[in-house]
């Protein structure tokens, strides 16, 4: 299973280049051990610009491999259609959804 860290790490890549993360929570289920975990998370972006889901959809890879501290790789992805936006305040933008990850022989 890759751990909450590294599949933040690599799933909010761009997101994080762009801008600045200011709170995180991602968690891991297990939905069949050795295979898929489920990645439920929520993340605040300070920004003043109005992001859109689709804004958000861009900066996220469709899918990508991210391999365990072992070694074994795994196929994640955040189906579009998890992902929910929100502005609370004027610099904050709140994202909730749900990362994926398959084991995978592909490497």
């Amino acid at each position: 299973m890759p751990k909450p860290k590294k599949f933040s790490k690599q799933m909010f890549a761009k997101i994080r280049e762009k801008y600045n993360i200011v709170r995180e929570k991602v968690g891991h289920d297990v939905i069949t051990r050795y295979f898929r975990y489920n990645y439920p998370f929520r993340i605040v972006i300070e920004t003043e610009e109005d992001l859109t889901k689709d804004d958000i959809v861009k900066l996220i890879p469709e899918k990508k491999i991210i391999y365990t501290d072992y070694g074994n790789p795994y196929l994640c992805t955040i189906p579009e259609d998890t992902i929910k936006v929100k502005k609370p305040t004027e610099d904050k933008i709140v994202v909730e959804g749900l990362g994926i990850c398959v084991k995978t022989r592909e490497g």
